[in-house]
């Protein structure tokens, strides 16, 4: 590459001219001094301009780092001679490219100040100077050292380039509620070369090229993140290095700094969030009305507001700033019951907290006393049934007569009994009852009823009859006694009708005792057991009396020799009307048995034929009654006589019915 434009070095030579008259000198030693880099030259190479001055460097040269004072400098005349005894002044670098100076100088060497990287930068800056620079030639400088010299050239330039470039959102504005964190990334791939020099009241971070922003709640609502692009660069503006200057020598710069590239992100941020509140019952529908008050305090104190909710059930609270906040309700529709506890919810910022509130609605209860003029009542069963005849439940009263529903819903329902105690009359009566809501502090609505029973009353009829004939007994006396104690109740006397009907009995076993009965019939000696069971009913109970009826048998015998008998002999029976009642004669056995039954009464027993050889027998009188012993022969009660001679014997043997 060779430049030979004699109209560049005018205008070097004028620019130069120009910076010394602006720019005081300063008196002061500046010495200037090498330093061998150890990069060594495999090439050769040469600088000239258009007036003849030219340097040439060639294989095997030791590039040396120059330096003024102590710091590192650059030359930015290459085709002139340095000469470190010359003469130099000191002032500010103020060439209109002087920011391409300090950034090609910072980033091939100021960033990472290395041997080769010092010698690439210097070579870097001369090709630069030549390009702008129309009277200056200089050859390829890829064999001086510095391996691979193009591509590194061209990456430090492309750094030059893009030096001024700013991450993709500088500028802009991101808005995030309170606590809430944000990431953005940059889209320019600049980011990890920037460090956040104020963060404006948020909690910020880097990560590659993603920017982490979190809202604090301490962090103000309008705000400013400030980054740096290249951090390492102390100041916050560009500065310009400083120029070193000959008339005699090289003119050579050192120090100074690129701009830094400051760039920023506006934020806003949202502290408010909504609250929606919702009312349920305790099957999860919605309920309305229902009144909320909202406020800091835990104690409820200086209420931000008074909240109802709508026919869904809810009601919305926007724009609050988050924080802790407390809810309480104050009212409630019916049937419910209010819950005064007092709730506290956090608000999130962009954000919308649900608060669910369930109460549990009043509940009713139904109890029921049970009594009679004998006491409480004990088993009584009542059914309750809903407004729609469905029945809800069964309830029994306990040892104290008492009973009572579970909890119901309020509503409408009936009471009925469907059971009475044992021993008592059924009420029918179906009840209405209204379980109403009182207030919503009420939790348990009752109603009670006191209700009696009259106990089951009956009577008892005795159906008293003869035993053979079926027909009425008169004057038979029955003793009522109750049952288990066996307590006397009444004595009842069976009419002309053979009926005796007790007074009216309360609920309970009887035991129905004949007491006695007239002297033409036995005693009946069985027990019946009555039950009253049934109000108002008349148990009957038919009981049979047996007349008294015997045969009469007749035993004839000799009376010196009681085991001869004495065929053939005739007797008549005759009542105390003198009346025949029926004749008998003995048979071979010298036995009589008759047909005929004689009923009560007194009789006579006249012998009308004697056996032959033999005597008419005395006259015999007997009675027949339920005292008189008798003998039994085929179930027939039979009275025996035996008789011999004219001397009437009477033998009587007792036994029973059964034998």
């Amino acid at each position: 590459m060779k430049r030979k434009l004699k109209q560049g070095l005018i205008a070097i030579a004028i620019t130069l001219m120009m910076v010394m008259l602006l720019t005081p000198a300063q008196a002061q030693t500046i010495n200037i001094t090498f330093e061998k880099t150890g990069v060594i030259a495999t090439g050769t190479a040469r600088s000239e301009n258009s007036q003849g001055y030219a340097l040439w460097w060639g294989a095997g040269h030791n590039w040396d780092y120059i330096k003024v004072n102590g710091e590192i400098a650059f030359c930015i005349e290459p085709e002139i001679q340095l000469k470190p005894e010359s003469s130099y002044t000191e002032s500010s670098f103020s060439h209109a490219d002087r920011e391409t100076f300090s950034r090609i100088i910072y980033h091939g060497y100021d960033s990472n100040p290395t041997a080769e990287n010092y010698t690439l930068t210097q070579l870097t800056l001369w090709e630069y100077i030549a390009s702008i620079r129309s009277d200056l030639t200089v050859t390829s400088f890829k064999n001086l050292g510095v391996p691979q010299y193009e591509a590194k050239r061209d990456a430090l330039m492309a750094k030059v380039s893009k030096h001024s470039i700013t991450a993709s959102f500088a500028g802009s504005t991101i808005s995030l509620n309170v606590g809430e964190t944000l990431k953005i990334t940059d889209n320019n791939g600049v980011l990890a070369n920037s460090a956040i020099t104020d963060k404006g009241g948020l909690e910020t971070s880097i990560n590659g090229n993603s920017l982490s922003v979190k809202a604090l709640t301490s962090s103000p609502l309008t705000s400013k993140i400030t980054l740096k692009k290249y951090s390492d660069i102390t100041g916050n503006a560009s500065v310009s290095p400083i120029l070193y200057a000959s008339t005699d020598s090289q003119n050579v710069i050192a120090k100074g700094n690129p701009n830094p590239v400051i760039y920023t992100v506006n934020v806003t941020i949202n502290d408010k969030g909504n609250l929606e509140i919702v009312k349920l019952n305790e099957v999860g529908q919605p309920i309305p009305n229902t009144v909320f008050t909202l406020s800091k305090n835990s104690d409820m104190s200086q209420p931000i507001g008074t909240y109802t909710t709508g026919t869904n059930g809810k009601v919305t609270v926007s724009n609050i700033v988050f924080g802790s906040y407390y809810v309480q309700e104050k009212q409630v529709p019916s049937p419910l019951l209010l819950d005064s506890t007092i709730k506290r919810i956090e608000i999130t910022a962009g954000q919308t907290a649900s608060f669910s509130h369930t109460n549990k609605a009043a509940q009713g209860q139904i109890v029921v006393t049970k009594s009679s003029n004998e006491g409480l009542l004990e088993n009584t069963v009542f059914e309750i049934r809903n407004s729609n005849n469905v029945l809800v439940e069964t309830i029994k009263t306990n040892s104290d007569g008492r009973a009572q529903s579970s909890l119901l819903p309020l509503g409408k329902y009936t009471l009925k009994e469907v059971t009475a105690s044992p021993g008592y009359v059924l009420d029918d009566t179906v009840y209405e009852v209204e379980l109403k809501y009182k207030d919503q502090l009420t939790p348990l609505v009752t109603q009670s009823f006191s209700l009696s029973n009259k106990l089951i009353e009956g009577r008892i009829r005795v159906v008293k009859t003869d035993g053979v004939t079926s027909l009425p007994v008169e004057g038979v006396v029955f003793n009522v006694l109750s049952l288990p104690e066996r307590e006397p109740i009444e004595t009842i006397v069976s009419d002309s009708e053979g009926f005796a009907i007790s007074s009216s009995l309360p609920y309970g076993e009887y035991v129905i005792v004949e007491e006695d009965s007239p002297v033409e019939y036995y005693l009946n000696e069985n027990e019946y057991v009555v039950a009253i069971k049934e109000n108002g009913k008349t148990e009957e109970v038919v009981i049979t009396n047996d007349p008294v009826l015997m045969k009469l048998q007749l035993i004839k015998s000799d009376h010196e020799d009681e085991t001869k008998v004495l065929p053939g002999v005739v007797f008549e029976v005759l009542n105390d009307q003198e009346e025949v009642m029926f004749t008998l004669t003995t048979d071979e056995l010298g036995q009589a048995l008759s047909q005929e039954s004689l009923p009560y009464g007194t009789y006579r027993l006249r012998e009308v034929k004697a056996a032959p050889g033999y005597v008419l027998g005395d006259d015999v009188y007997f009675e027949i009654n339920r005292d008189t012993e008798f003998i039994e022969i085929e179930e027939v009660r039979v009275l025996s006589l035996n008789l011999n001679n004219n001397q009437t014997t009477t033998t009587v043997s007792k036994v029973d019915i059964h034998g």
